[in-house]
């Protein structure tokens, strides 16, 4: 009796397995990423404004304007939501695990700076609002030059 070869062929099982592996080690970071487009401010400048308005300045009479955290807050049913489609289209092999953390990088990216575009309150106090030439006007304490909102981005980290 002749003995029959069989042939194992994989039809994309072993994407989805390294793929999941990399899911359980992996995460995206988004803020004010080291590969910001910062125009003309450095990375340390635009960090320092940026955390001194989303945890305020006591010494500085700076109120808190939180624009991340809250975010975070308030978006975490939709992060769940969305995690758990990302999560079954990976295990599907739609896509990879890279992508899916790019899409969730993207979705936080863009609620961040919808809440830094649509935030009010704290108001700015008056030297501030003279300094940019709005007396009459309540502006937007956090978009003055627009340059804290581009440099909000989102990495992945693959392990």
């Amino acid at each position: 009796m002749a003995k029959r070869r069989i042939k194992d062929v994989d039809k994309g099982w072993g994407r989805i397995k390294k793929d999941l592996r990399e899911l359980d080690y992996s995460h995206t970071k988004v803020g004010i990423q080291q590969s910001s487009n910062l125009g003309d401010r450095s990375l340390g400048e635009m960090a320092t404004i940026g955390a001194v308005h989303e945890f305020g300045a006591p010494k500085r009479s700076i109120p808190t304007r939180s624009y991340m955290r809250t975010t975070f807050d308030e978006q975490q049913r939709e992060i769940r939501k969305l995690t758990e489609q990302l999560k079954s289209k990976v295990m599907q092999g739609k896509i990879s695990t890279e992508r899916g953390l790019a899409i969730l990088g993207e979705f936080m990216a863009t609620k961040i700076k919808q809440k830094i575009t649509d935030l009010k309150f704290p108001p700015l106090k008056n030297p501030s609002l003279r300094r940019r030439g709005s007396p009459g006007a309540v502006p937007n304490p956090l978009v003055d030059t627009g340059q804290l909102r581009a440099s909000i981005t989102h990495s992945e980290v693959i392990k």
